[in-house]
């Protein structure tokens, strides 16, 4: 069982919500705040209930709230329960005062008023306990992350959201990751505006500045834009992360493509949306070849293959399970989503080998070991040394999933150990969709030891993968200021464009 937890703060909760859903976790958050207390249960990943111990949270007080009900009947209810203990919504049922139908969908409406309340909390603690659910009181709420969070931020008021953002000298560059950029947010014209003037050149004044949607809801728009992870502070240099984040931009705000419908479906009960996706990923998985996965011949200019990468991460994002007759692919959409985008990296790692392959034939780089393969292992002796040591075990012969695990807890266990968290980071850019959290490790490694040459040059070669030239570079250089001799940091700097 996990459990993790810390103090909440500006974006402190959409943030662990986006976490818990790239995590795919199942448990339970609870969040206090002086005398309330509220949960939120997830079911790999997606947010299914929440309760409140707060009164007016109650079903019967926000029946009464929203007029659904009038005083004498919750009055009634309320008799009734106080007699019997029986649950408020079972009795207005029985009561006659609401039907059995709607009040499914009450309970899914009161349930996300709850839910959305904790958007605009900036104080209290959290924890997440990682556990089964009781899956019989609940009603699922049906609703992806990204739309709850951007219906929470519709209630947050202007200081809150000024008090979030950082300087307005700071340059914004939308997120090249797909989990986060394609995820389900029901975007307006206006907002999906301001999304394609996030460029990683303009500043947050630049934006205000050319928005023809003023100051005020430019920046309320830029701070959703931030709790969603759909952008990040940090300016782009190269201009082929350039031209990626750009074409990314345009299929962000692009309408949503129909999932195909194949000429040929599948005799079946299920939906027509649901046989379109089945065979969909029936045809992927007979692909083996990555340029097929992605729909593009071989010898085609890596903007075609950026091209193809993003639309189809789009038209695959596990989100569109939410979308009506979708119900019961989310499983299946992970498997294309997750295919496209391994895909996508191997032909990355491809291109940079070959790239890597004339700098030496041109003899501008040694060759030599893999990144890494000279590090020396020491054992520890700490409490966490045993699970470093199964992690590591694990992490050597391919067993990246229990490694992951086993790091985990060895940095529970010493969260002050660099070289846990290093391997832990390791471990996780092997995963598919975890490479944030290899870096939140990696980074993590360096602040605690930051004169570790290879924690950079693994945190570099992160940022080379994912296409973050102008990052890699700056890592590159860093290592290299800790040990200018080394080859690794060399190679980096030069594949890096330095």
């Amino acid at each position: 069982m996990i459990a993790f937890g810390g103090v909440i703060k500006n974006l402190t909760i959409p943030h662990l919500f986006l976490k818990l859903r790239a995590d795919g976790r199942t448990g339970t958050a609870i969040f206090k705040r002086s005398e309330e207390v509220k949960k939120v249960y997830f079911q790999e990943g997606d947010v299914v209930f929440a309760t409140s111990n707060l009164a007016d949270d109650r079903l019967g007080e926000f029946l009464l709230r929203t007029k659904r009900i009038s005083q004498l009947q919750y009055d009634a209810s309320v008799e009734m329960l106080k007699k019997t203990g029986r649950k408020q919504g079972e009795i207005l049922v029985e009561l006659g005062f609401i039907t059995a139908r709607d009040l499914a969908a009450v309970v899914r409406e009161q349930v996300t008023d709850i839910v959305l309340s904790l958007c605009s909390w900036r104080d209290g603690r959290y924890q997440f306990d990682e556990g089964a659910l009781p899956l019989q009181d609940i009603i699922q709420l049906k609703m992806s992350t990204g739309n709850l969070i951007l219906a929470g931020s519709r209630r947050l008021d202007w200081q809150v959201v000024k008090d979030s953002l950082p300087a307005n000298d700071t340059v914004l560059r939308p997120a090249i990751d797909p989990t986060a950029l394609f995820q389900a947010a029901d975007l307006s014209r206006n907002q999906k505006a301001v999304l394609a003037l996030i460029d990683g050149r303009r500043s947050i004044r630049d934006i205000c500045s050319l928005s023809v949607a003023g100051d005020f809801y430019t920046l309320k728009v830029i701070y959703l834009f931030l709790a969603l992870r759909m952008a990040e502070q940090g300016r782009i240099e190269h201009e082929d992360e350039l031209e990626f984040a750009r074409e990314a931009v345009q299929q962000a705000v692009a309408e949503e493509p129909p999932v195909p419908v194949p000429v040929q479906e599948p005799a079946a009960s299920a939906s027509p949306a649901r046989r379109s996706i089945e065979t969909a990923w029936a045809e992927m998985a007979k692909k083996k070849d990555n340029y097929d996965v992605l729909g593009v011949g071989k010898g085609v200019a890596p903007s075609e293959i950026q091209k193809a990468y993003l639309s189809l991460s789009k038209l695959y994002h596990p989100d569109r399970h939410f979308e009506p007759g979708m119900e019961g692919t989310k499983d299946i959409f992970e498997k294309l989503f997750t295919r496209v985008n391994e895909a996508y990296e191997a032909l990355n790692v491809e291109a940079m080998m070959s790239e890597f392959a004339y700098l030496s034939n041109q003899g501008k780089v040694k060759t030599s070991r893999r990144p890494g393969s000279d590090r020396t292992f020491v054992e520890g002796e700490g409490p966490g040394s045993d699970f470093y040591r199964k992690g590591r075990a694990d992490y050597d012969n391919g067993g990246y999933l229990m490694a992951v695990e086993m790091f985990r807890k060895a940095c529970d266990l010493e969260p002050g150990n660099a070289k846990y968290h290093f391997y832990h980071g390791l471990a996780l850019r092997e995963m598919p969709k975890r490479h944030y959290d290899a870096e939140e490790c990696l980074k993590r490694a360096i602040s605690l030891d930051p004169a570790k040459c290879d924690y950079y040059v693994e945190l570099a070669q992160l940022y080379l993968k994912r296409g973050l030239k102008s990052k890699a570079l700056a890592f590159f250089q860093d290592a290299l200021k800790q040990d200018p001799a080394s080859e690794h940091a060399q190679k980096g700097l030069k594949l890096a464009g330095g």
